[in-house]
This record gives structure tokens, C-alpha cells and sequence, in this order.
């Protein structure tokens, strides 16, 4: 996996068109460039105009569509990796509630909690969720395996056992040793692939590309701040 750094997105943009001027794929092959955010998209796709002129069709992504693409051809489809999903965790989230909620929340979600309120809960709660699968894996994980007494690790607990191990941060742990013997490259929809200025990286993100790059070559363009 190459690393390209700088302090300024401009110098990134410059680098990118470089390497594509120098070594252009082929006429059918689109570039694929991994963006956090449309308006990243709109920014690179006027720069590269100005630094290119007329090119090919390129696509952004956002990371998680590519690692989905990757995970199903190095582990297979995943039914219920949607389970996962913020929109629809909560509801699972929700009927573990009604079901039964944890003492802790009792007083707020109420003895005989109202359904809309436990629903605003549930869905709160799966943006957290979501946002340690990518950041806190680790402790997702053990969670996950061992019961507790704080409601927190409890309820995670308890969704695990109702969906099972395949959430994000599981699925990509189960796919490093096949990314990392390498996949066939035709396989894939891309032939290259470009991680363009995100405004953070998760370590679990970093391992994926790295392993990826074992496939397909990888190149993060890393901005950093200025010691100026």
C-alpha cells in the first residue's frame, strides 16, 4: 500500500493526477476514488479537470461500499449483515427493549415504556453502536462474547446473539487472512484503487486497505495538518 501525505488537499489532487497521467488504465477500466463526502466528490471532480482536461468516467465511493464489495468476493454475501445497519438496528434494538430492558433504563424508558419513545431510544443508540463497530471493534467484540451487568455491553450482547457475527468490524476481521494471500484481481469491479483525503481513518479501515493491497494496488492520500 503506498502512503502520499501532505498538508494541503491541493498537493493530494496533484499527486493523484499525476500518477493517473502517468500510468492510465485502459479504456474500459474506470478509476475509483474513495471519498468521505459528495462535496469531496464535486471538489476532486473539478480538480482533476483542471490538472487532466477531458478524462475518463471516474467513481467515488464512500469506504463502506467498497469494503462490502471486497468482503463478498474474499468471505461471500452476508444475509444479515443489513441487520447491522443503523436503520435497521434499531428495530432490533427496540424489540430487545420491549422485550426486556435493562434496569438502568427502566425510570427512562418508563415501566410500560411508549413505543415511539423506545424507538427514538433504539435509534440513537444504533448510531452509537455503528460508530464503535468502525472505532471500538475490540470492545464490541468482547461485548459481544461475554455477558455483563452494565446495560451497555448487555444490550450489545444480546443483539449479538440475536444476529450472530456479522457485523462490519467481524466480517472485515474474518476476511484479513484471505485479503492478505491475495484475491483475483478479476474479481473485482476496480483495477486500482485511490482513498482520497479522508478526514479520518479508522485503524480496522487501515488493516483492510493494507490487506487489500495485497490484490489491487492500494494508494491513500493522507492529509495532514500543518506544524506551521
Amino acid at each position: 500500500m503506498e502512503l502520499i501525505r501532505s498538508n494541503q488537499t491541493e498537493n493530494l489532487a496533484d499527486a493523484l493526477a499525476s500518477l493517473i497521467r502517468e500510468s492510465p488504465l485502459g479504456p474500459f477500466q474506470n478509476e475509483v476514488i474513495v471519498v468521505q463526502s459528495r462535496g469531496m466528490e464535486r471538489w476532486l471532480t473539478l480538480a482533476l479537470a483542471e490538472r487532466l482536461g477531458v478524462w475518463g468516467n471516474p467513481s467515488f465511493p464512500f469506504p463502506r461500499a467498497v469494503i462490502e464489495e471486497v468482503l463478498e468476493c474474499a468471505i461471500g454475501r452476508s444475509e444479515m449483515a443489513p441487520a447491522y445497519t443503523p436503520d435497521r438496528l434499531k428495530w432490533t434494538i427496540a424489540r430487545l427493549l420491549q422485550d426486556s430492558a435493562p434496569e438502568e433504563l427502566i425510570s427512562y424508558l418508563g415501566a410500560e415504556a411508549d413505543p415511539d419513545r423506545v424507538l427514538r431510544f433504539a435509534a440513537s443508540l444504533s448510531a452509537v453502536y455503528d460508530d464503535y463497530v468502525v472505532y471500538r471493534p475490540t470492545l464490541l467484540s468482547d461485548w459481544a462474547e461475554r455477558p455483563s451487568t452494565r446495560w451497555q455491553p448487555e444490550l450489545w450482547h444480546r443483539v449479538a446473539q440475536a444476529l450472530g457475527p456479522h457485523d462490519l468490524a467481524s466480517r472485515i476481521r474474518e476476511a484479513l487472512p484471505r485479503l492478505r494471500r491475495g484475491l483475483d484481481p478479476s474479481e473485482l469491479s476496480f483495477e486500482r484503487l485511490h482513498v482520497f483525503a479522508l478526514e479520518t481513518i479508522p485503524p480496522l479501515f487501515l488493516q483492510f486497505f493494507s490487506a487489500l493491497s495485497h490484490s489491487v494496488p492500494t494508494t491513500l492520500y493522507v492529509l495532514e495538518p500543518s506544524k506551521e
